[in-house]
């Protein structure tokens, strides 16, 4: 998966270091890492893995439920990844995730998110285990009985 599907590392990094609201969309598992780096005097900043949406607009009302103090988000950046969950440490993207998050000087949040990549990664085992084993939306080409 991959080196399937090249993507522009440094568009990417850049994207993350001048978006307030990234939204990374991991299409194999239907999820998304959500993080708002938005902050006031009584919020700080918000990582949450959360399921995919059906658009942009679903996902900025989402992101608005969650933290009503702050104003609708004026620009949603999303990243479609197409890689495996363990490429955003390898890749740096998670690196770069946590360089906003403690420029914010939250330590909440770089917990979040080492939790929010665990389950991300948690539902990504699952999901190959179901396409291996042929559960659920998946059925096997071959049987172990073939």
């Amino acid at each position: 998966m991959n080196a399937d599907f090249p993507v522009e590392m440094n568009e990417v990094l850049q994207t993350i270091e001048s978006s307030e609201v990234i939204t990374l969309l991991f299409p194999i598992i239907r999820h998304s890492l959500v993080v708002d780096t938005r902050t006031s005097s009584e919020a700080g900043p918000m990582v949450r893995a959360m399921p995919q949406t059906r658009g942009l607009e679903e996902r900025i009302r989402a992101v608005h439920r969650l933290r009503p103090q702050f104003a609708r988000p004026d620009h949603l950046v999303v990243i479609p990844w197409p890689k495996y969950i363990t490429s955003l440490v390898s890749l740096g993207v998670a690196d770069a995730l946590a360089k906003r998050l403690t420029a914010t000087g939250s330590s909440e949040a770089m917990r979040e998110l080492r939790q929010a990549i665990e389950q991300l990664a948690r539902l990504e085992r699952q999901e190959m285990v179901a396409v291996i084993s042929g559960q659920g939306e998946y059925r096997t080409i071959w049987s172990a009985n073939d």
